[in-house]
């Protein structure tokens, strides 16, 4: 069983409505923002920038992190391959090559925003992921 998880669009958010609000009415924040982005995978086997969510996950100890990934051009003449970073161990996690995919990542007892970074061999192409 995983344990629940929270996206806040900011931690300040976060804490203004767990120390304004009584816990018995408190209503969970709206979700403004989209979990996920979108990675440029540049040519030649180099990382391309890390791409980092708009959201913030809150977790807890034992929580994992699903992320899906796939390109945004699907005839790409060359795969590309994605990594996801923990904060729980500070470490990039391969998440795998082609043309989409998905991976588990450690999260744990951290606050933090989900980021990913992509390369491709051959040509440059960009990835789309959620979370």
């Amino acid at each position: 069983m995983r344990c629940p998880r929270i996206r806040f669009v900011s931690l300040a958010l976060c804490t203004a409505v767990a120390t304004t609000v009584p816990t018995a009415l408190a209503a969970p924040p709206a979700v403004t923002c989209e979990p996920g982005g979108r990675a440029y995978a540049p040519p030649g086997g180099f990382w391309g920038p890390d791409s980092v969510s708009g959201c913030h996950v809150l977790g807890s100890p034992g929580v994992t992190e699903d992320i899906v990934w796939q390109t945004v051009d699907a005839d790409a003449e060359s795969p590309v391959c994605v990594q996801a970073f923990s904060y729980q161990d500070q470490k990039w996690h391969f998440l795998g090559c082609g043309s989409s995919g998905e991976g588990v990542i450690p999260w744990g007892n951290v606050v933090g925003s989900p980021k990913i970074r992509a390369g491709s061999a051959l040509t440059g192409t960009f990835v789309t992921w959620t979370y």
